[in-house]
């Protein structure tokens, strides 16, 4: 099974699941890093529709190059938060954020600049997987598993995703 939730704009990190699941990148189709383009173009003009309802476009700096780059990714609001998920942490944009410890954000017509924490705790992960499980439209889709599995591959599911908290930097 290939995932590939939080695409950069040039390449992606995809994991295998199975016996010999190991990370590697593949390198998007120009259809598909065109298709990125445009999907950021609509979150950040706010024209999204109904992608604009569980998506938002994350810019974010190169930790080698410093070159900007826009990403469209899942959301989730906690309070005045955003939380954000990549499945295994191993997407570039991911690491990015993670590494400079801030992003700015489009979400929903409001522009702001974020602060970047990794949710590390299991009672916050369990606490923030819930909140998705009990409000995201996208649930299923995200985590591959119906709201009403198993506690087991609920679980599974959970544990598969490292996840962001992007807190609004106050000035």
């Amino acid at each position: 099974m290939l995932d590939a939730i939080g695409a950069s704009n040039h390449s992606l990190r995809m994991t295998t699941t199975g016996p010999a699941a190991s990370p590697k990148t593949v390198h998007l189709s120009r259809l598909a890093r065109v298709a990125l383009r445009a999907q950021v173009f609509l979150i950040k003009k706010n024209i999204a529709g109904p992608l604009g309802e569980v998506a938002m476009a994350l810019t974010h700096r190169g930790r080698k190059t410093g070159k900007a780059y826009a990403t469209p990714v899942a959301f989730l609001r906690d309070g005045a938060d955003v939380i954000v998920l990549n499945n295994g942490g191993i997407s570039n944009w991911f690491k990015n954020v993670l590494a400079a410890g801030f992003a700015e954000i489009d979400l929903q017509g409001v522009h702001a600049q974020m602060r970047a924490r990794l949710i590390d705790d299991p009672e916050e992960i369990a606490r923030v997987f819930k909140l998705y499980r009990d409000t995201s439209k996208a649930f299923a889709r995200t985590f591959r598993v119906s709201p009403r599995a198993s506690e087991a591959e609920l679980q599974a599911a959970r544990d598969r995703f490292r996840y962001l908290r992007l807190s609004p930097i106050r000035a």
